[in-house]
């Protein structure tokens, strides 16, 4: 039995190589060798439902994710519990099950408010139950505290949300500034909107911003 840790590890760390590589279907039959071996921790049932997810397989995701929650430690591991949570929600939300979806990404936001991935899974699952300022709020604090190595991916849906025509119209000047730099940010065209505009409209449409994250998009507008 004490080999499982390390064994669960080791195939982790492979199953990634290969989903970053695009080799997803040799991924997915790795994981699924270890599960034979070893009890399905929530590490592996994580990789497994980001795999699924990746695949299309979103029933498949569902119940990884469901399987990891039920077994891991929201305490001890709670940014693997957040992120089993997330792929749940992302899971749910793909197959119509809407609650559900709502239902583990609230969890996640109790977890972690500031996190731009959840804040981003909430904002969708926001406009799809047609709550436009609640959207819109949850895609400006993804942006508003995006980090360096997700922010591409971050800032493309949060723009996508905020200027949805659906959600456009319930958002405040500051908000649609923020997506409007997003998307300059996002069509690389950093001097089509000034740094100070952006940072002024993120201080407007949102209570606080860490230094973190007005040094990232400033980067992000102005790269050295």
């Amino acid at each position: 039995m004490e080999r499982w840790p390390d064994v669960t590890e080791a195939t982790v760390a492979q199953s990634l190589a290969l989903r970053n590589e695009g080799r997803f279907h040799e991924a997915q039959a790795v994981l699924e060798r270890a599960a034979q071996h070893a009890p399905r921790t929530p590490s592996i049932a994580l990789a497994q439902s980001d795999i699924a997810i990746r695949l299309g397989k979103f029933h498949d995701a569902l119940a990884y994710a469901e399987d990891g929650i039920a077994e891991s430690d929201p305490i001890a591991y709670a940014e693997e519990h957040r992120d089993l949570l997330i792929n749940a929600a992302i899971a749910a939300r793909r197959i119509g099950r809407i609650d559900r979806a709502r239902c583990y990404v609230e969890i996640a936001y109790a977890m972690d408010a500031c996190d731009p991935f959840t804040n981003l899974q909430l904002a969708k699952v926001c406009l799809l139950e047609h709550r436009a300022h609640d959207a819109a709020a949850s895609a400006t604090r993804a942006i508003a505290n995006v980090h360096v190595d997700d922010a591409l991916d971050i800032i493309t849906g949060a723009a996508e949300i905020i200027l949805d025509p659906n959600i456009a119209p319930a958002t405040t000047l500051a908000q649609r500034a923020i997506a409007r730099a997003a998307r300059a940010i996002r069509m690389r065209a950093p001097r089509s909107l000034a740094t100070s505009e952006l940072l002024e409209a993120l201080r407007t449409a949102t209570d606080t911003i860490e230094e973190s994250a007005v040094a990232t998009l400033t980067h992000l507008l102005h790269p050295a």
